[in-house]
């Protein structure tokens, strides 16, 4: 098991303890009658509504937020948050972002 795994877990755990309904789904998507083979793996899922990235970054790199914005949109998710844990001060690190028109429908499956 990897660091990232491990570290993945405790927030699970952590999450949990606070009765959020925190999950993490393996995503297959489907384009134009393709199935791409490698399924998207996010971090976490909270109560369907609010997807949350873990980073430990010196820098963010733009391609992280593009990253989390696609997610959103595939699974139709209004909130994300893109948390760097490399950051001194927590706060610092973390960024919101919103889906304008993005809501939860209960179904989750990707449309594209």
């Amino acid at each position: 098991m990897e660091n990232r795994d491990l570290k993945l877990l405790a927030r699970f755990a952590a999450f949990c303890k606070r009765n959020l309904n925190a999950t993490q789904k393996i995503v297959r998507v489907e384009y134009k009658g393709l199935v791409f083979d490698e399924p998207l793996r996010f971090d976490i899922l909270v109560d369907g509504c609010l997807l949350v990235e873990l980073k430990a970054v010196e820098v963010l790199h733009p391609s992280s937020k593009a990253q989390l914005f696609s997610y959103m949109k595939l699974l139709n998710i209004p909130i994300g948050l893109l948390i760097n844990f490399h950051e001194p001060v927590l706060k610092n690190g973390v960024c919101r972002m919103i889906l304008p028109g993005a809501k939860d429908t209960g179904d989750n499956q990707p449309s594209l």
